[in-house]
């Protein structure tokens, strides 16, 4: 009897090799300041706006550390100015319909 026999090869193979990029992947969430600019008052939409650009010009200068801290600041502040946003435009559209209710009640008919 002979203990050297070979293992078969498993019908499948338990381990996939995905190929390694050569760089990492940052998100700098422009699109979504763009949109807060126009949604976050101006303002306050400017400030996602510059560390989105930021995250971008660290991304193509190869400094991938900086650019993730200024990618999660980006994500930071676009969640609170899109937050404030829409808390603000509906005081904003409360307010007004109070206030043409009240200025409709006072014009004599």
């Amino acid at each position: 009897m002979s203990f050297n026999k070979e293992i078969p090869p498993p019908p499948y193979s338990a381990v996939v090799l995905a190929p390694i990029p050569d760089k990492p992947y940052v998100k700098d969430y422009l699109p979504w300041s763009i949109i807060n600019l126009l949604f976050g008052w101006c303002f306050f939409g400017v400030i996602p706006l510059i560390f989105s650009i930021l995250c971008r010009n660290y991304k193509n200068n190869q400094n991938f550390a900086s650019a993730r801290t200024m990618s999660a600041l980006a994500l930071m502040f676009n969640i609170l100015i899109t937050i404030g946003g829409l808390v603000a435009w509906s005081v904003f559209i409360a307010f007004m319909y109070l206030y043409i209710i009240t200025v409709d009640d006072s014009i004599p008919k």
